[in-house]
């Protein structure tokens, strides 16, 4: 969340005559500012827009009420984009989009990435968006922030469903740069923006031996930002996406002439000849004693409609075994592409598969179990 700068809480706060009852937007304000250290963000962002609208009401086109309007944005920007739209339409109307007072964040750019990110943008928005940030980017070079990155990764988002991939790997790139340098300690941001430019690369209409070496490289580093993950409900989902992209690019990079040696210095799995890519073998247990020893487990088939277009990809799943060998609580962890029929392949063939029933404390192992399903021709 942005915050409003010193300068302006003492603005606020002292220049208000104290003579009497104190004005109804500053009471508010300061309990705004109250449930906001308390952690009451609901209180805290309906006060500060009564602060605002008591603002106007009591002292009009003031610079006060830009302030508390940019105060209000501020808070919502991120959680209700919508909701931020009106206060930075008229914090910019009082005082101008280079009021000093906005230097936290330039409200011109928050009010551009408002209007792209609400959920009813045009198509039209989101393009004075895209030409207004590559703009700004390029004449307030001392603006980088957080907003900014924040900015580039949803250009990127929408440069890719626009299908210009071009476009979104440089947009994904340069919000990777600004997160790592601003938001470290945002870690699914800063995978999910990798993922992204993955994404892109891929989409591209080549995809070389150097860009496949690469965007494995982006992909190693967006899976090494999180830990372990101890139960199968609550695995992150940027990251079972991660490893799903990365499988996927391993068989496109093995396509396209990457060496086995390369792949395996990226950290890639690569079955020797004759082993099947649709492992029916788990890869989560590392002790011989938990391993699962299959009776069957036949990869899926290759979705017909898939195969017809040339589409490859991967999905990644959790699941456990019941005591008698059957597989239960299977659940997508991450897929590559999203929303094609790869995933329900898998799981179709998932629910036929059968281990020898455990032989050992379920405690004692993994309290689940992973398996990957690359999709692929034979190269």
């Amino acid at each position: 969340m942005i915050r409003i700068l010193i300068a302006a809480l003492f603005l606020l706060t002292c220049s208000t005559v104290s003579v009497g009852a104190e004005p109804a937007y500053l009471e508010a304000y300061k309990a705004s500012n109250a449930a906001y250290e308390q952690g009451d963000l609901t209180a805290a962002i309906n006060l500060a827009e009564t602060a605002w609208r008591e603002a106007e009401k009591e002292i009009g086109a003031d610079n006060k009420t830009s302030i508390l309007a940019y105060n209000f944005a501020s808070m919502v920007l991120y959680v209700d984009p919508k909701r931020a739209i009106e206060p930075l339409q008229r914090a910019l109307a009082i005082a101008g989009p280079y009021s000093e007072q906005f230097a936290a964040e330039p409200a011109e750019l928050m009010l551009a990435y408002a209007s792209a990110v609400q959920e009813d943008a045009t198509r039209k928005q989101k393009s004075e968006f895209l030409k207004f940030l590559t703009t700004f980017d390029k004449e307030n070079t001392a603006s980088a922030s957080e907003l900014l990155a924040k900015a580039w990764f949803r250009a990127a988002a929408i440069y890719q469903v626009r299908k210009r991939f071009f476009a979104a790997e440089k947009a994904a790139k340069r919000s990777v740069e600004l997160f790592d340098e601003f938001v470290p300690n945002d870690i699914r941001s800063r995978a999910s923006v990798r993922i992204i430019a993955v994404a892109a690369m891929v989409s591209a209409p080549m995809l070389r031996k150097s860009r496949s070496k690469e965007a494995l490289a982006l992909l190693n580093e967006a899976i090494d930002f999180f830990g372990p993950q101890p139960r199968l409900e609550t695995y992150d989902s940027v990251l079972g996406l991660a490893i799903a992209w990365k499988s996927a690019i391993a068989t496109k990079a093995n396509l396209v002439g990457v060496s086995d040696a390369a792949l395996s210095e990226l950290g890639v799995r690569v079955p020797r000849k004759g082993q099947t890519r649709n492992p029916g073998k788990d890869i989560s247990s590392t002790d011989n004693i938990c391993t699962v020893n299959w009776i069957s487990a036949e990869p899926p088939e290759y979705p017909v409609g898939m195969l017809r277009q040339g589409v490859f990809g991967s999905v990644f799943i959790g699941y456990r075994l019941s005591d008698d060998g059957k597989v239960k609580d299977k659940r997508v962890l991450g897929e590559a592409p999203y929303g094609t029929p790869f995933a329900d392949a898998a799981l179709e063939a998932m629910d036929k598969w059968r281990a020898e029933p455990k032989q050992y404390p379920s405690e004692v192992c993994e309290p689940y179990h992973t398996v990957s399903f690359k999709y692929q021709f034979s190269r």
